[in-house]
């Protein structure tokens, strides 16, 4: 399989302080695509990695490639738990679950998720994944988990320690509800998504 050629995403750092970091990206999103394309094929490969790559430039370039208010929302990162499937999981890049915590969920709540799946499709397994997490990569998470219609919505709890993201049957496939530690709630579609919009609820915890 032969090497994709370089592509710089829309955000990531240019210039002579980027280069680094564009070709690091470039080397994992070679490394991700070759090890999915056995698994997934070289089809569904190409968008996990691409959707995985977006993440970890985000992630890692912010500070170069943002003013710097901005870049000082994207970079903050976060306590939570996340309840996910397999296939949003996976969106997650492999550098970054390295410091996560992640468990398959066998709770009721994840049966009810498993239950909601297509017919016709490979049933799902659903994982806690537990840290401290970029901001850009909770909106991805939240953005792969709406994905996911089948599951409803995407509540964020902040009631509890550490806050709380799950799918959730009650709420509409297109939104989030976010309920910060004295119960008032905050909804967003999913074009409103984003680290200077979730940042500051997700810090009142």
């Amino acid at each position: 399989m032969g090497r994709p050629a370089e592509q710089v995403l829309p955000g990531a750092a240019e210039g002579a302080a980027g280069r680094p970091l564009i070709e690091y990206a470039d080397k994992l999103c070679y490394g991700l695509e070759t090890r999915r394309t056995a698994r997934f094929g070289p089809g569904v490969a190409a968008v996990l990695t691409r959707r995985a790559l977006h993440v970890v430039v985000l992630s890692l370039g912010a500070a170069a490639a943002l003013p710097v208010s901005v870049a000082a929302q994207e970079s903050e990162a976060v306590t939570l738990r996340m309840r996910v499937d397999d296939s949003v999981r996976h969106s997650i890049p492999p550098i970054l679950q390295r410091n996560l915590s992640i468990e398959q969920d066998q709770s009721e709540e994840a049966k009810e998720l498993i239950r909601r799946a297509p017919p016709g499709r490979a049933v799902p397994v659903m994982f806690i994944v537990v840290g401290v997490i970029a901001m850009p990569v909770v909106v991805q998470v939240i953005r792969e988990s709406l994905f996911q219609t089948h599951y409803g919505g995407v509540l964020v709890d902040m009631r509890s320690q550490p806050a709380s993201i799950t799918s959730d049957p009650k709420i509409p496939s297109n939104l989030v509800f976010v309920i910060d530690a004295s119960g008032k709630m905050s909804q967003f579609k999913d074009d409103q998504l984003s680290a200077a919009a979730l940042g500051p609820l997700l810090r009142t915890k």
